[in-house]
């Protein structure tokens, strides 16, 4: 069955017109222009632009992750090693009530940062003893 015949005026009708190494009639540009506007204003979603840039370790998520009182603050200050930041999340760590489920993932996936209210020295000397 024979393709049927691209319209002219439409972004089909300037493939062809390229196709047949002939330059593009005007509706056909327009036509094209528009497209292209369009798929520039809204990009398919896998071209979308990430809304949140995770800049520390990716770990497993567990269920009790989305009670802790950590989910809404910056996950940065887990990880840094700014003495500001360091004390900013043992402080959301001292109001949170699942220290032992969050300590015990540190210790069972080997994660850095703070976890449980403890810095990661501390983490990794109970690592020891429990070894």
């Amino acid at each position: 069955m024979p393709r049927p015949i691209a319209a002219c005026g439409t972004p089909s009708g300037y493939s062809r017109h390229r196709d047949r190494r002939e330059q593009p009639c005007e509706p056909c540009r327009i036509a094209n222009s528009r497209c292209q506007r369009e798929k520039r204003r809204n990009p398919p979603d896998f071209m979308q632009p990430q809304t949140r840039v995770l800049t520390g370790p990716i770990l497993p998520r567990a269920d009790w992750m989305d009670r802790a009182a950590c989910r809404d603050v910056n996950p940065d200050w887990f990880f840094s090693e700014d003495p500001e930041e360091t004390e900013a999340a043992l402080r959301v760590c001292s109001r949170c009530d699942l220290h032992v489920e969050c300590l015990r993932y540190a210790i069972e996936t080997n994660s850095e940062g703070i976890w449980g209210g403890y810095k990661p020295s501390e983490i990794d000397r109970l690592r020891k003893v429990r070894a």
